[in-house]
């Protein structure tokens, strides 16, 4: 099966809130009760379209269907949805601050197949690709930060 990645548009925001339920709702109900779940996807879990704006989101499709999202931030809002109240789109500061990894949804029937992971390296492109638009020096990089990668952007 071949894998797409690319950079998520404004008009993939409807499916990719249901890729996000989907994943949500399958993927985490071994580890969470369904209440908590439902009250994560209020706020905690979800898109937050601020990234798809920045062009920091993407997608992993499958002959047109969406299977996995992720993104990365540059701003101070360290988690959440659009409907979370105490979001801060103010912008780092990339000599003191690190890009934000943000939350990665998988449709369930393509979990552990690596397409996590594709969109991590996509991720990785595209913070040093920010970084060369931006006018730092390399001691001033931000620094992907996630459990897998805490090294600054090469």
């Amino acid at each position: 099966m071949k894998y797409t990645v690319r950079t998520a548009f404004a008009s993939d925001i409807s499916r990719i809130k249901i890729l996000i339920e989907k994943s949500v709702r399958g993927l985490s109900a071994y580890d969470y009760t369904q209440e908590q779940i439902e009250g994560a996807l209020l706020s905690a879990w979800g898109l937050d379209t601020q990234l798809i704006k920045d062009e920091t989101y993407f997608v992993v499709e499958t002959e047109n269907l969406l299977i996995g999202c992720r993104g990365w931030s540059y701003r101070a809002t360290l988690f959440g949805n659009d409907r979370k109240k105490d979001r801060n789109p103010d912008i780092l500061n990339p000599a003191i601050n690190s890009a934000k990894i943000r939350a990665f949804f998988i449709k369930p029937r393509y979990a552990r197949k690596g397409i996590g992971s594709m969109i991590m390296q996509q991720l990785a492109r595209s913070c040093r690709n920010q970084i060369l638009r931006t006018p730092l020096d390399d001691t001033k990089r931000p620094r992907l930060r996630s459990s897998l990668d805490t090294r600054t952007c090469p």
